[in-house]
């Protein structure tokens, strides 16, 4: 996972290796569909200053949809199992 960049010159670098040569303020969901991480974000490139903030945008959207499947998944398996029997099992 990208945590931080070198230099400058290593993120231009890694510019040259995505699809249309630039990093927008989008992310892929789990369902490969691409999210703006705010409005218009799609227009917008990610400058090498912002990577920090791109950073920690990124880790919270990520955070957000794994609390989501973990609740998905959740409420599948509470209809095979009653939720009090599966809290159990959790502690």
């Amino acid at each position: 996972m990208l945590k931080e960049c070198p230099s400058k010159e290593d993120f231009e670098e890694a510019m040259e290796y995505t699809a249309d040569g630039q990093l927008t303020w989008t992310f892929k969901g789990f369902d490969d569909d691409t999210y703006e991480m705010f409005f218009n974000g799609k227009q917008q490139k990610v400058e090498y200053e912002d990577l920090p903030r791109y950073i920690d945008m990124l880790k919270i959207k990520i955070i957000n949809e794994t609390k989501l499947q973990v609740k998905r998944i959740l409420h599948g398996l509470s209809q095979l199992i009653p939720l009090p029997y599966l809290h159990c099992l959790t502690g």
